[in-house]
């Protein structure tokens, strides 16, 4: 018979697992498996997806609920995917601004899609809440799409100042030869201008090497660069390459981040966003992973998903 102490273990190498898998691996008979999980539910000692599979839902433990976000995605139909990409993006999506797809959906994973209704001006909406943002962060957003903006006054341009040397030069010049010399005068006052007024060059900072340095960072690795989209200039950007292997080469989605620190909602969105690709995921950072992030990076059921830091100084 199976026994608490087993499940509870194999949950916390495995993570979340459905039921006939979990029977399987302690070798015991999945309806008696099943009995024992609804108890180990029932007592609040393992938790289970409302979100099922073709085989039934996923047990998992607290705190697993980022391996469940990405169990969910490997499973959940790809004309779903967009929507909740957007839902996890946005943090709130509202219900009535979005297509029937959509709308529909949205519905099927509740585990990650919280419904809220909110009353504004005596009328109920209602939102789609990502199952991770809290509820003072939500009222915040939604706050803050129906608080109209105030308009930043308009500040007068200040009048350039002309440089002394300019006004010398100018007070020195010979009325009589205005003519003749009009051109001389606007090179030389072009000239004084340009030595005075002239800016000095900030140092270009770390962030604005990112594109390049990637680029860079591939190149050494025999990869071949198929496509480049900038997401978020010198923070963030995406590559569809070609990584070589001794069967040819094999087809990857690149997320860069040019962050800290990078946490398990970085790694869970670029992983959404190779899923709607179809393709598996190399994940660049260029400092570094947080501790959920690592434990999603290492898991055995992601097999797919890569990560490297770029050397960074």
């Amino acid at each position: 018979m199976p026994t608490e102490e087993q499940i509870l273990r194999l949950l916390s190498y495995t993570g979340p697992s459905i039921g006939s898998q979990l029977a399987t691996k302690i070798n015991e008979d999945s309806l008696l498996t099943s009995a024992f999980l609804s108890d180990l539910v029932r007592r609040d000692k393992i938790k289970i997806s409302k979100f099922k599979t073709a085989s039934g839902p996923f047990y998992y433990l607290k705190g697993q609920e980022e391996m469940l976000v990405q169990l969910t995605i490997k499973e959940m139909n790809h004309k779903d995917r967009p929507t909740l990409i957007r839902l996890q993006e946005n943090g709130v999506l509202q219900d009535n601004e979005m297509d029937l797809l959509g709308r529909v959906s949205i519905r099927k994973y509740p585990d990650l899609a919280i419904p809220m209704q909110v009353t504004i001006e005596g009328t109920p909406i209602l939102y789609w809440r990502w199952f991770q943002i809290e509820s003072d962060t939500f009222t915040k957003l939604i706050t803050d799409k129906f608080t109209p903006e105030e308009p930043e006054p308009v500040k007068e341009p200040e009048p350039v100042k002309e440089p002394e040397s300019v006004k010398k030069y100018e007070e020195n010049q010979n009325v009589e030869a205005v003519h003749n010399t009009d051109t001389k005068k606007e090179d030389i006052q072009s000239e004084l201008i340009e030595n005075v007024l002239k800016p000095k060059i900030k140092k270009i900072s770390k962030d604005e090497v990112l594109l390049p340095k990637t680029i860079s960072f591939l190149e050494d690795l025999n990869c071949i660069i198929q496509r480049q989209d900038s997401v978020k200039k010198n923070r963030e950007h995406n590559f569809k390459i070609l990584i070589p292997t001794e069967f040819g080469p094999v087809p990857y989605f690149v997320k860069v981040r040019n962050k800290k620190k990078c946490d398990e909602k970085d790694l869970s969105a670029a992983y959404m966003e190779a899923e709607v690709q179809r393709l598996p995921l190399l994940f660049l950072y260029t400092g570094q992973l947080h501790e959920k992030a690592e434990v999603i990076s290492n898991s055995e059921r992601f097999e797919s998903l890569l990560t490297r830091k770029i050397p960074w100084d």
